[in-house]
C-alpha cells in the first residue's frame, strides 16, 4: 500500500542502489530506495527534508518525491554541528522505531542558523537523553533550559535563527563545566561500534575543544 511520508535524509546509504537513511516521525529511521526513473542523487543531500510516496514491501522505496527544504546555513560552525547530528542520528537510531520527540528534536536543531556553542553541546546531550542514555545530574538543568529555549524558538517563527537562541543561552550556560561535558559526550560517541568510521570525528576539536 502506498503512503505519503515526510522525513529527513540522514545519509546516503548505498549510492550504487540509490538508497539513503531516512528519518520519519511516523516510522523512525528507515532505509529508503529511490526508485524514480529520472533521479539526481546530487540534489538529495543529507539534511534535506523531503515528502514522498512510498511502498514498504518488500523494502521501503519511492518513485515520487518532493524536496521541501535544504540545509541553508552560511555559518561554518553550524554546518559542523548539523553534519555531526546527522551522522549521530544515522548510526545511533534503530531501524523502524518511531520516536516523535526525537524527530522533533533533530528537525529543530537542523533548522537553527546560528547559536552559541553551549546550545549545540546541550542539544547533543539532549539527543542522547532521548535515546534513553542516562545523563550526568548536572546536565538536567541545562536540558530544561534548552527545552524552554526551543519552545520559544518555535513560538517566534519569524525570528527563527539567532534571536531566540542567543536570548536564552547567553547567560544560562556560562557555568557549564565544558571539559566534563565534552568528555562525557565524546565518551558516549566512541562507545558506538562503528565510531571508527565516523567522518565528523575529524572536526571534534572544533566541536569539543576541551
Amino acid at each position: 500500500m502506498n503512503q505519503r511520508i515526510t522525513g529527513i535524509i540522514l545519509k546516503h546509504h548505498d549510492r550504487a542502489q540509490a538508497s539513503f537513511s531516512f528519518f520519519t516521525q511516523e516510522h523512525g529511521r528507515v532505509i529508503l530506495y529511490d526508485d524514480r526513473r529520472h533521479r539526481t542523487l546530487a540534489t538529495l543531500q543529507p539534511g534535506s527534508i523531503i515528502s514522498c510516496l512510498v511502498t514498504t514491501e518488500p523494502v521501503w522505496k519511492t518513485n515520487t518525491l518532493e524536496i521541501n527544504s535544504f540545509l541553508t546555513t552560511q555559518q561554518p560552525e553550524t554546518l559542523y554541528w548539523h553534519h555531526h547530528l546527522l551522522e549521530l542520528a544515522h548510526y545511533f537510531l534503530p531501524l523502524e522505531q518511531p520516536h516523535e520527540e526525537l524527530f522533533a528534536h533533530v528537525r529543530t536543531l537542523l533548522s537553527i542558523q546560528k547559536a552559541p556553542h553551549a546550545f549545540w553541546r546541550t542539544g547533543i546531550i539532549r539527543f542522547f537523553s532521548l535515546l534513553g542514555i542516562a545523563i550526568p545530574p548536572y546536565a538536567q538543568a541545562h536540558i530544561a533550559d534548552f527545552d524552554t529555549v526551543c519552545k520559544k524558538y518555535w513560538q517566534h517563527a519569524p525570528l527563527r535563527g539567532e534571536g531566540p537562541i542567543h536570548i536564552g543561552f547567553e547567560g544560562a550556560f556560562t557555568q557549564i563545566d565544558t571539559k566534563q561535558t565534552d568528555t562525557w559526550i565524546v565518551h558516549n560517541i566512541m562507545q558506538h561500534p562503528a565510531s571508527h568510521i565516523f567522518k565528523t570525528v575529524t572536526f571534534f576539536k572544533q566541536l569539543y575543544p576541551y
